[in-house]
């Protein structure tokens, strides 16, 4: 089962950098924050993250795998952006590699309750 966002209403955080209150509008908010080229590091990689995350909801998914593959070459230590990636691939029906991500995350940050969910819906 693929996760939805508990909240899309929510404005901006550090998770959800873009703002905004739908996956359309995440999408044209992060695409403006990547050509704007101000950001680095965590914070970019939180962009490319949210919108990779954004894809998988329209289930553009080709699009999807490549922002979520960029956050995580942005920022390897990124837990969000393998626990979106976890998303994906449970999206697209690829249970291993959902698992392996989920995992990553849970090691990255045992904290992060998101890592333990898309490891869980993976499983």
């Amino acid at each position: 089962m693929a996760w939805a966002p508990a909240a899309v209403a929510q404005g901006a955080s550090a998770d959800m950098p873009c703002g905004g209150t739908t996956p359309e509008g995440w999408i044209a908010s992060c695409t403006a924050m990547i050509e704007a080229n101000t950001l680095h590091g965590r914070p970019l990689a939180a962009v490319y993250s949210q919108r990779g995350f954004a894809h998988t909801l329209k289930r553009n998914l080709a699009q999807a795998q490549t922002d979520l593959d960029e956050a995580i070459k942005i920022d390897p230590q990124y837990a969000k952006a393998f626990a979106d990636r976890a998303n994906f691939w449970t999206v697209v029906k690829k249970p291993e590699l959902a698992l392996a991500d989920g995992e990553k995350a849970i090691q990255l940050d045992p904290n992060f309750a998101l890592g333990y969910f898309v490891h869980g819906s993976a499983a």
